[in-house]
Parts: structure tokens; C-alpha cells; sequence
């Protein structure tokens, strides 16, 4: 016998202005959430292999990723303004 399945009503979030990619934008977006928790911890390599398959203008779009991204370059370009 086959298992049963319940069916869950689930509210759906519309995009935002009619914007196709409106999901991409919503505040709890588990991609840009995990870019910029590596972008935090200084991993590079990972964070980049995620944003290559997003949209090019979505990295500075989300301002905590932003932020992230910027504070990466600045600590991978310090030593420069050191020596």
C-alpha cells in the first residue's frame, strides 16, 4: 500500500512589483544569506562558485551582501595601504 500524503496550504509571496525575479529580493533569501556568511568568514572561493549562478547585478542589490562583499576586499587589499 502506497503511503498517504497530506496536503499543506501554503501562503505564496507574489513578486515584488511584478518583477519576475521579485522572489530574488524577499528578505529571507537562503543564496545570498549563505554568500554572505562565507563572504563573513573569508571564504572566497565557495561565495564566488554560488554567485556565478545568481544574476550579475543581485550581489549588490541585497545590502548585507553588499556590505560583506565590501568588507572582503577591504581586508584582502589592507596589507597594500600597510606597507
Amino acid at each position: 500500500m502506497l503511503p498517504s500524503y497530506k496536503i499543506v496550504k501554503c501562503d505564496v509571496t507574489l513578486p515584488v512589483n511584478n518583477n519576475p525575479a521579485g522572489w530574488l529580493f524577499q528578505k529571507n533569501n537562503q543564496k545570498l544569506g549563505l554568500c554572505e556568511a562565507l563572504l563573513k568568514l573569508g571564504d572566497w572561493d565557495h561565495a564566488k562558485q554560488i554567485l556565478e549562478r545568481l544574476p550579475p547585478f543581485l550581489a549588490v542589490s541585497h545590502t548585507p551582501l553588499a556590505k560583506a562583499l565590501a568588507g572582503m576586499v577591504s581586508y584582502m587589499i589592507e596589507p597594500v595601504y600597510v606597507t
